[in-house]
């Protein structure tokens, strides 16, 4: 499943990619999302030369309402998303569709390629075990709340739903879908949704998606409101846990992604085209906030880099000013990097 948005210059590789799967008994939905560029015109033209392939045009929604409108229409017995900047290695669908046959889990995950425009670095998930449980599904789970530790260099486990295969029965079972009132995130959401209602998840080991980074991607982008969109998800993931019950296992990680979200809402401020007053006034609002304070002063950052510590003390201690200079001299230094 395809959702589709402006991408017309990376559409016909991405498309290629699913048309020419090992496993060729499957259907190919294309989800065009209100596109203004030659998209619509594009997922036609394959849609005429291969039946497998139908194609929704739709009024813009967004990613999550062009996912589940792709649900919808899913005939198969299992159901996978590509996002269309990306593609798939050919054997992709029918490695993971045997695995997760024989197994009988409810979602098969895969290794992928980090594609960035000048190197590829393989992303694996550190699990020594194909097949996964309640505890080890719980650990999945805690691992896409946010890494054990947030210091400077951790990988984080990201909560993408490109890398999944999920029985559309257990899908339609357990009612979830995409949630439509959040602009980015929404795959965390799922993610830990699916996960905290699936009995076992299986892993398959090959490297099969390749995940590629644009520098023009919207997550690269400045958002004004960022601060507030992220505490309505962050709101969001506590609900869902607590529903769940397992918030009180994911307290620590909860806590960790609360501080992780804080910092790169200061640092999306840097990176705003505001005034000098502007940025400092608004990190300083930032910094204020007491559950901010209260987990840095309580978290345990033993075997942090003494970076990372300087940067939560300024925090904690709402060193505004400090911390802008931080985290725009680290902006200028990436700049000069690559």
């Amino acid at each position: 499943m395809l959702p589709v948005y402006n991408v017309e210059k990376y559409l016909d590789r991405c498309i290629a990619s699913i048309r020419e799967q090992s496993l060729k008994d499957i259907q190919i939905i294309l989800v065009n999302d209100g596109s203004t560029d030659r998209s619509l015109s594009i997922c036609e033209k394959y849609a005429k030369d291969d039946e497998r392939i139908i194609v929704i045009n739709k009024p813009n929604g967004g990613v999550s309402s062009a996912r589940n409108a792709g649900i919808k229409y899913a005939e198969g017995e299992y159901v996978s998303f590509v996002d269309p900047d990306d593609w798939i290695e050919s054997d992709m669908y029918r490695s993971m569709y045997n695995q997760i046959k024989e197994s009988q889990a409810e979602v098969c995950l895969c290794n992928y390629v980090m594609e960035n425009e000048n190197d590829s670095k393989l992303i694996n998930l550190e699990f020594d075990k194909e097949l996964l449980q309640q505890d080890d599904i719980n650990d999945l789970i805690l691992n896409l709340i946010a890494p054990s530790s947030i210091n400077s260099g951790v990988q984080y486990l990201m909560g993408n739903v490109w890398r999944l295969l999920i029985n559309k029965e257990f899908l339609n079972e357990k009612l979830i879908f995409f949630p439509e009132d959040i602009p980015f995130m929404e795959d965390l959401v799922f993610c830990i949704g699916i996960f905290s209602k699936s009995s076992t998840v299986c892993i398959n080991n090959n490297y099969f998606y390749h995940y590629c980074i644009r520098t023009e991607s919207a997550s690269k982008l400045y958002r004004e409101n960022l601060a507030e969109l992220q505490l309505r998800i962050f709101t969001q993931i506590e609900t869902l846990l607590n529903t769940e019950n397992i918030y009180s296992s994911a307290k620590i990680r909860l806590n960790l992604r609360y501080v992780d979200m804080c910092i790169s809402a200061i640092s999306n401020e840097v990176h705003s085209k505001k005034n000098l007053i502007e940025k400092i006034k608004k990190i300083d609002k930032l910094c204020k906030n007491e559950k901010l304070e209260y987990i840095i002063t309580h978290l345990n950052t033993k075997g942090y880099t003494s970076r990372k510590k300087v940067v939560l003390n300024l925090i904690r201690n709402k060193r505004s000013i400090s911390v802008y200079t931080y985290y725009h001299l680290l902006h200028l230094f990436m700049i000069f990097k690559h």
